[in-house]
């Protein structure tokens, strides 16, 4: 992936000063390849922003149900509660939790994510 992360960070100038990455090094994998506490069960990240469910959310879901009921649609699983943003002001409230509570998470453990961890949080490590 190595070559893929260097095209788009080039072709997006993401992180880059001119041709050069931002700071001099591509990547800080060396340091973010650390194998997981042992007997750890999850490494501990904050949970994620999650959407209040309106009352916008039961009418959609009661139009939806009634359409597979009626055969003109067909559904995989079951919808639950939202888990992302569905409105700009929601997308902003994630973004800044994130910011605030999971970003400074990034680092030794990278991408990693244990059987425990409710999600994958590219920020889920040691907190500093």
């Amino acid at each position: 992936m190595e070559d893929f992360y260097r095209w788009v960070r080039r072709e997006h100038e993401l992180l880059m000063d001119g041709d050069e990455p931002a700071g001099g090094r591509w990547n800080l994998d060396r340091e973010n390849r650390e194998p997981p506490p042992r007997g750890a069960r999850t490494l501990g990240a904050p949970d994620p922003w999650r959407a209040e469910e309106e009352e916008t959310d039961d009418e959609v879901r009661h139009d939806l149900d009634r359409w597979e009921r009626e055969g003109k649609v067909s559904f995989v699983g079951r919808d639950g509660p939202r888990r992302f943003p569905a409105t700009r002001r929601e997308a902003l409230a994630a973004l800044r939790h994130f910011i605030a509570h999971r970003l400074t998470w990034f680092g030794p453990y990278e991408d990693g994510m244990l059987a425990a961890d409710p999600v994958r949080a590219t920020a889920c490590s040691r907190h500093p």
